[in-house]
């Protein structure tokens, strides 16, 4: 797992998590964006059992995971 800031247009970040299989690429990729849990966002759900299990599964077949917050939701 890698974490990850992405720039926005207005120099604002997104925090992200990026999760690799650990085979050779090139692998298909997802964006992993659930309900924010009452505003906890991707930090939240790094700690969380049932979100973890989806990436884990994912990843777990090939899929590269980009598990991300929503834009500001940490730097409003």
């Amino acid at each position: 797992m890698e974490t990850i800031y992405i720039p926005t247009f207005d120099g604002t970040f997104i925090f992200a998590r990026l999760h690799l299989p650990h085979s050779e690429g090139p692998h298909p990729g997802l964006l992993y964006m659930t309900g924010n849990k009452g505003g906890k966002g991707a930090r939240w759900k790094a700690n969380n059992p049932l979100s973890s299990h989806h990436v884990a599964h994912f990843v777990s077949e090939g899929y590269a995971v980009l598990e991300t917050d929503y834009r500001r939701f940490h730097f409003a």
